[in-house]
């Protein structure tokens, strides 16, 4: 392999490749290869107009009574995240010839999890004790919320999504949330820490047998970042962030031992980050972290034999995206050509 380009143009036929023999049965995995092929720019040429309204139908199959779309898969992903996700696919294939109002079904589920005029001092929805202590865990739920609300909104109007979600207005709910998280956000990193600490530090020295602790919180920062990037709310204590996260990634570039979205999560909080940063050295750090990452990614993926790849499909999307990401704010040519889902949904 002569250079990242040439990486780039092998994971795109690896993935492929991987495609035909990966197991599809899942629901979650059907909604994963809608967010891969926006990634790789071929969303148009895998779903025509017949198959697109198949996936579509597809996937509006799968919304409950209850508002809530239900994974069904291992990771045993919960509603409150499957429908963030869902309607995240949906606004991916959503284009002029699809209309979505009168095609979803209300959210009643969603009154039994918010608060239905969140402010700084009220917050948006009740988290277990487990949630707050694992709020990697939470925050599914806390921006999975919010990314429904402004996904709806995005698909069918406000005045629709009033209806389907039963809250007095939409934007006032979503700035209602994005005050109680700023307002909580921690001044030392830009992460959150719900949980009281001394709880938090006995439930650390458990979980580090698990995971990395401060990995867990990046992961759980990232749902909350995404939301407020849809909001357009910068996050303050930039050069604060890009310290935290550069501590955390490892030499190879990844955060981990292969790619997932552990790597979007860095690399999407640090473009957050960027936007609040005054210091050209942490700039200058912040960007080639990302590129450094997304080159990894890359390189992950084409020397890693397909057979090797994992069996569930769901590492691709926050793979990809990682390298989409780091694609806004780097010059290099190995990393054209990749499209970024956030410009689109709410949540991945």
């Amino acid at each position: 392999m002569q250079n990242f380009g040439e990486a780039q143009s092998i994971v795109r036929e690896k993935i492929s490749a991987y495609e035909k023999v990966v197991s599809n049965d899942h629901f979650f995995h059907v909604l994963d290869w809608v967010y891969v092929h926006y990634i790789l720019g071929t969303l148009d040429q895998r779903f025509n107009k017949t198959e697109r309204e198949k996936y579509i139908q597809n996937i509006l199959h799968h919304q409950h009574e209850d508002g809530f779309f239900y994974a069904g898969d291992d990771q045993k992903h919960h509603p409150l995240h499957t429908s963030a996700y869902a309607l995240g696919a949906l606004q991916l294939l959503k284009n002029d010839n699809v209309v979505f109002n009168k095609r979803l079904k209300p959210f009643s589920a969603l009154t039994n999890y918010i608060h239905p005029r969140p402010s700084a001092h009220q917050r948006p929805m009740s988290l277990s004790m487990l949630d707050r202590l694992h709020f990697w865990r939470g925050s599914h739920k806390v921006g999975g919320v919010a990314a429904i609300m402004g996904a709806l909104q995005n698909l069918v109007g406000e005045n629709e999504a009033v209806r389907l979600l039963g809250v007095e207005n939409v934007q006032n709910w979503l700035n209602g949330w994005a005050l109680y998280w700023q307002a909580k956000m921690c001044s030392k990193d830009g992460f959150w820490q719900p949980a009281p600490l001394l709880l938090q530090k006995i439930f650390d020295q458990l979980y580090r047998f698990r995971h990395d602790p401060q990995m867990a919180r990046m992961g759980a920062a990232a749902h909350l970042y995404w939301i407020f990037a849809q909001l357009h709310i910068d996050a303050p204590y930039g050069e604060c962030v890009i310290d935290k996260i550069l501590s955390l990634q490892q030499p190879s570039g990844l955060y981990e031992n292969r790619p997932y979205c552990i790597d979007l999560d860095a690399n999407f909080i640090l473009r957050c980050a960027l936007k609040n940063s005054a210091s050209p050295l942490k700039t200058s750090m912040a960007i080639n972290a990302m590129q450094k990452n997304a080159e990894a990614v890359l390189l992950w993926y084409a020397q890693k034999p397909v057979a090797e790849w994992p069996s569930n499909p769901h590492h691709l999307p926050g793979s990809l995206a990682a390298v989409a990401v780091a694609q806004t704010l780097s010059d290099l040519p190995s990393l054209k050509g990749w499209h970024d889902p956030f410009t689109r949904v709410w949540w991945l």
